[in-house]
């Protein structure tokens, strides 16, 4: 992982946190991304607007995909420390604020994520899977209020050369790589209503 930073800014010592840090992030996306499509769809891939496509998520798609997702999510924040000390040269009080919105959005995450299982728990009281729906998605939307918020600064920051990432590395910030993601894992298997999909396996 290639450093784009003068000896000025960064010292010796630091070159090792950043690189740490960095790799630490790395594994924290990719395995909490691999427990969160676990968790969302089913062994025929299905997912849907509703949530009855979590009653067929397979046991241990729940098991693994929740507790990977919970023991690996916090992580991330080595992610976010390292993004921070590479947007160096950038003024500290952006970079915090990049940081502090960033750290806001996965702590909402993280709880988020982590109830999911509780709604598939829930399918077997349809009453009380409404009322905790409710809760759950309303985390998602102020998580993804806070990652945009982050991913706006970031962008800035790197755009505008404020920072040791090249500026083309801009078009790289979470929310859009989330966006890209969650398109990516939709588009093979369209979403269906339970019926289409039955018809389809």
């Amino acid at each position: 992982m290639q450093l784009l930073v003068s000896p000025e800014v960064i010292d010796v010592q630091e070159r090792g946190t950043i690189k740490a840090t960095g790799w630490l992030g790395l594994a924290a996306a990719s395995l909490v991304g691999v427990a969160e499509f676990a968790l969302h769809y089913d062994a025929a891939g299905r997912y849907g607007q509703s949530y009855e496509f979590l009653r067929d998520v397979p046991q241990w798609h729940m098991n693994f995909g929740h507790f990977v997702a919970v023991l690996c999510f916090p992580i991330y924040f080595a992610g976010y420390w390292h993004l921070y000390l590479r947007l160096r040269p950038a003024a500290k009080s952006w970079r915090l604020a990049f940081l502090l919105t960033g750290v806001y959005s996965l702590s909402l995450g993280q709880v988020w994520l982590g109830s999911r299982v509780y709604l598939i728990l829930l399918l077997q009281s349809p009453e009380l899977l409404e009322r905790a729906s409710f809760y759950n998605e309303a985390l998602l939307s102020f998580m993804r209020l806070a990652m945009f918020l982050s991913s706006a600064v970031f962008a800035w920051l790197v755009a505008t050369g404020r920072s040791s990432f090249p500026p083309w590395l801009a078009t790289l910030n979470p929310i859009l790589l989330v966006e890209i993601t969650e398109e990516l894992l939709r588009h093979p298997r369209q979403r269906c209503h339970e019926s289409d999909c039955r018809d389809g396996l």
